[in-house]
């Protein structure tokens, strides 16, 4: 029920409750202690403090049930916004359901924009002249590109991180690798040692880390970008 100020009526509330408390005590003080009056403010005050109360205390109840739901990524569960009185209350609950469609839209164009990205890497991973690989995060792996194949004289299509991880030489690269995934969530560049998990693959290269975010702003991918620092690297590393 909205006031023609502008204000709602639970706003006023707790001042008719006040006023009402104050009726009741004045009225205790004077001679005839307000009669049977005194009774019925203050019980009217009480009946009114309690209804507040349960308010607030369903509020807050659904709220944590509303944010725990967010938590989990569930943008669909709203929160109910039908009752008698149309106060501040509920347009706190419409509110709060608003943002969570906005949310859920935010997800929806986010997991669209990974799944583009992924396809545009799966073109570049087979078309592009320039050595590379592509770290994914969640299968922990690195996936090489023709060039990069060619360019250490391989032909396995994929390496685990661990396996990059404990050869010897990788440090330096491999610390970098993390920074720029793990931590900062930007691009990295430097020359170092990278050895394949196979024979004769070493080669001392200048490289360039980008990270690609997923809609959480967690490192989904990361392209590594390679060139060797000369053609005698391979045959002479530098650790």
């Amino acid at each position: 029920m909205k006031l023609g100020t502008g204000l709602r009526l639970s706003l006023l509330w707790p001042w008719i409750l006040t006023v009402v408390s104050i009726a009741g005590v004045v009225l205790l003080l004077t001679e005839d202690r307000g009669g049977v009056l005194v009774p019925v403010l203050l019980t009217l005050a009480a009946a009114g403090g309690a209804f507040l109360s349960l308010r607030v205390f369903i509020l807050l109840k659904r709220i944590r049930n509303f944010l725990d739901h967010l938590l989990r990524n569930d943008y669909e569960t709203g929160m109910k916004t039908r009752g008698l009185i149309s106060d501040e209350i509920q347009s706190i609950y419409q509110r709060a359901n608003k943002a969570a469609s906005q949310l859920g839209e935010y997800e929806r164009l986010c997991s669209d924009r990974i799944r583009l990205q992924k396809a545009q890497l799966d073109i570049l991973m087979r078309t592009s002249p320039n050595a590379f690989m592509i770290g994914d995060m969640k299968a922990m792996s690195f996936r090489i590109n023709p060039a990069m194949k060619r360019l250490f004289g391989i032909e396995q299509d994929s390496f685990s991180f661990e396996s990059i991880q404990k050869q010897d030489g990788n440090e330096r690269f491999f610390r970098k690798f993390l920074v720029a995934t793990l931590r900062s969530g930007f691009p990295h560049e430097g020359t170092a040692v990278l050895q394949l998990p196979l024979r004769e693959s070493r080669r001392e290269i200048t490289f360039r880390i980008v990270p690609i975010k997923d809609s959480t702003e967690k490192t989904a991918f990361a392209l590594v970008f390679i060139e060797p620092v000369d053609d005698d690297a391979g045959e002479n590393p530098q650790a």
